[in-house]
């Protein structure tokens, strides 16, 4: 009866510990995109400027990229068509940092990185400038 015991107790100490959810903070969470956008405003008044910040989530050291690496599309009167020098490859970035200049409108930005692997593009962003 005291074996019968011991086990029982044995059992609800490694349940107890087996079944604690460990905390978790938004710091800790793997982002679901592999490259997101953040903006510094997305309302002003014309003209503003935005700046603009990518965050490569899917980075590695060893990551290259094509030259450019980076491109912005939506800007006012840009029309974006992604291309390489001559297959040049540099080293990737976590950050990729971009102010645009933009007068009245509404826009819907993204960013998309150029690896010599694949295009990757951000989320979509949107603006209003009055």
């Amino acid at each position: 009866m005291q074996s019968l015991k011991f086990t029982v107790l044995i059992l609800c100490i490694v349940f107890s510990f087996s079944c604690k959810d460990n905390s978790t903070s938004p710091n800790a969470t793997l982002p679901t995109r592999a490259l997101s956008l953040s903006a510094s405003t997305t309302t002003g008044t014309a003209p503003c400027d935005v700046i603009l910040t990518g965050t490569f989530n899917a980075y590695t050291d060893t990551t290259k990229m094509y030259y450019p690496d980076m491109f912005i599309v939506g800007g006012p009167g840009r029309i974006v068509m992604p291309y390489s020098v001559g297959g040049a490859t540099i080293p990737a970035k976590r950050i990729y940092v971009d102010t645009l200049h933009l007068p009245a409108g509404s826009f819907s930005i993204h960013m998309v990185l150029s690896t010599t692997t694949q295009m990757i593009s951000s989320d979509t962003i949107a603006i209003t400038i009055h």
